[in-house]
This record gives C-alpha cells, structure tokens and sequence, in this order.
C-alpha cells in the first residue's frame, strides 16, 4: 500500500483528502507545514507528497527545494497544492521541484488519476534503476 505524505496547513483539507485517498487503498501522514516534511520523510516510507504551497513558516515552495536538495529524495513525486494560482505559479511549482500542479478546491478524481500515474511511473524508473524487466 503506497504511503503519501499530506503537507498542508488547513486541518480540514488535511482530513478529507486523508479520508479519500484511505478509501482508494493510500496510507496517510499528515503534517502541518513546510519545516516538519524532511522529519516525516526521514521517519516514514513516503512514496508520494501533496505539498501545499502556502502554508506558513517555511511554505511549501521552500520546502520542496529542501526535499529536491536531498539525493535520497531527488526523484520522489511532489504534486503542488494551491489555492491561490497566479500567473506563473505552474511554472515557479515546476522550478522548485513539483511534478504535477493543481489548483484548490482539487478535484479529487483529477489528483487521484495523476497519484496514480506518479507512482507507476516511480516504481518503473525504480525497477529500470534496479536492473528489473519494466512492467
């Protein structure tokens, strides 16, 4: 069961998007800002974040750089989060380090088809990365 880690200040949005993704089969970790998503990767096995970029302190813009800075984590999907898209935002996302952008309120049928093809196509580039057959 993949395991996606939830960055996002708003406890609500938090909750629900943990209940949806539990019901498609996604085990959760859930953190409240920027400053506490390396410690959640370092103590769990994330396959996946949802990074909200404007949460307060250290936003999520900075802390994907963080996670894109650690080799460990260089190639771990990142799918941006916002509710506030201005002009050029998709492409600060892309800069910093995000997969995918998505514009709040998410359409959850929308994030859950790129989820899914974010982690297939993970664990194809790991298994190419491991010397295994493809598929």
């Amino acid at each position: 069961m993949p395991t996606i880690l939830i960055a996002e200040d708003n406890s609500d949005f938090r909750k629900l998007t943990r209940l949806q993704l539990e019901r498609h089969g996604f085990s959760c970790v859930e953190v409240a800002d920027g400053s506490n998503v390396m410690e959640a990767l370092k103590v769990n096995s994330i396959d996946l974040v949802l990074m909200d970029m404007n949460m307060p302190g250290l936003d999520g813009w900075e802390a994907t750089v963080v996670v894109r800075t650690n080799a460990q984590y260089a190639h771990l999907p990142i799918i941006a989060l916002t509710a506030y898209s201005l002009q050029g935002d998709r492409a600060r996302a892309t800069t910093a380090g995000c997969d995918v952008f998505h514009c709040k309120p998410v359409e959850f049928d929308k994030l859950l088809v790129d989820i899914k093809l974010l982690l297939q196509s993970q664990s194809t580039a790991v298994a190419v990365e491991n010397g295994l057959p493809e598929g």
